[in-house]
């Protein structure tokens, strides 16, 4: 369902494909009910940047009794990791990379959470592998706390998403 974040981007979806347009801060979905689990599974999508310099996919997915969010493209653009850990936004912590994401093109998103790590990719290139030993995973206060237990969302960002799968390992 659409996530009423206040001032969001009109949601759609047409020949398979999820639209965001651009909202006054974010615009997104989340998934209704129970996610299939809360651990030991991958999700694997297909993230587009239409248009804006923020983040096109904010990935919300479980993590046992916590939620996470891979930020792609986020802070002007190019941040890329996991929001949070031990209450460090992507930005912050030790998953943060920068990348350029060119409007316009599709990238392979892959999500893998087991009891042990966290891993993502983009494209088949690994840009997180995240022990969780030790590591407190939580959401960043506020809007991304809508998007659980399992969402995306886009920040001032026009985005499209194909091909969403859920795999359980």
């Amino acid at each position: 369902k659409p996530i009423e974040f206040g001032g969001e981007g009109e949601v759609n979806i047409n020949d398979g494909v999820l639209s965001f347009d651009i909202g006054d801060i974010m615009t997104g979905v989340a998934w209704i009910g129970d996610p299939p689990s809360r651990s030991n599974y991958e999700i694997l999508l297909e993230a587009k940047k239409i248009e804006g310099n923020d983040f096109f996919c904010a990935l919300t997915f479980p993590v046992k009794e916590n939620h996470a969010t891979f930020i792609i493209g986020g802070w002007g653009g190019g941040v890329v990791g996991i929001s949070n850990i031990d209450g460090l936004n992507a930005s912050e912590n030790d998953t943060m990379n920068i990348e350029d994401f060119e409007s316009g093109l599709w990238y392979q998103v892959k999500v893998r959470v087991t009891d042990k790590r966290i891993e993502e990719w983009i494209n088949d290139r690994q840009m997180v592998s995240l022990d969780l030993a030790g590591k407190k995973i939580d959401l960043l206060p506020g809007d991304f706390e809508l998007c659980a237990p399992l969402g995306i969302a886009s920040f001032m960002t026009q985005s499209e998403y194909r091909n969403v799968s859920w795999r359980n390992l």
